[in-house]
Formats: C-alpha cells, structure tokens, sequence
C-alpha cells in the first residue's frame, strides 16, 4: 500500500513539473520549434504532421485558435496522447503495484 502511494505522489510531482514546463514553453518566435520538423529541413517542404508540436503546446496553453491554425489534427491527437499517458501511468501505479 505504501508503494501504491508513492508511485501516486511521484505521479502527482512528475506531472505537475511538466505541465508547468510545457505551459511556460514560448511558441510565437521560437526558432527551435519552427525548425523542429526534420522533413521539413531535409526536403524544404512541410509534412502532414508540420505544426503539431507548436498547436499542442497551444492547446496545453489555452490558445485553441492558433493551435488549429499550426494544425487543425492536434485537436484529435493530444487528447489520444493524454488516453495513453494516463493509461500507462495507470499501469505503473496501480497494476505494477498490486503484482508486486
């Protein structure tokens, strides 16, 4: 039980910093994100994903507008990457430590 409430604190800690971190991630001006794509930097044209990484930043950061404007899928694709997050985080807490 001790260990199921430590995963649980380390769950809590871990996700907080990195929302704070992906929260305060500037994206209007940021020269790494917009030179992220290495499709883009090999062949000079943007690939089916360009933008993804700057809308969701968007979307974590409340700018629904500008996140569909960077691609319009990210609203489909960081609420799947948020199911999986929480389901492996699930698995490690809570499966893990019922095994064990």
């Amino acid at each position: 039980m001790q260990l199921q409430i430590n995963r649980f604190i380390l769950f809590i800690i871990v996700n907080a910093i990195l929302f704070i971190v992906l929260y305060n991630i500037p994206i209007n001006g940021n020269v790494v994100l917009e030179n992220l794509c290495l499709y883009k930097f090999i062949f000079g044209k943007e690939c089916i994903n360009c933008g993804m990484t700057r809308a969701c930043l968007s979307l974590i950061q409340g700018r629904y507008s500008l996140a569909i404007m960077y691609n319009w899928k990210s609203i489909i694709v960081l609420p799947l990457l948020l199911l999986f997050y929480i389901k492996w985080w699930y698995k490690f807490v809570i499966v893990k430590t019922i095994k064990a």
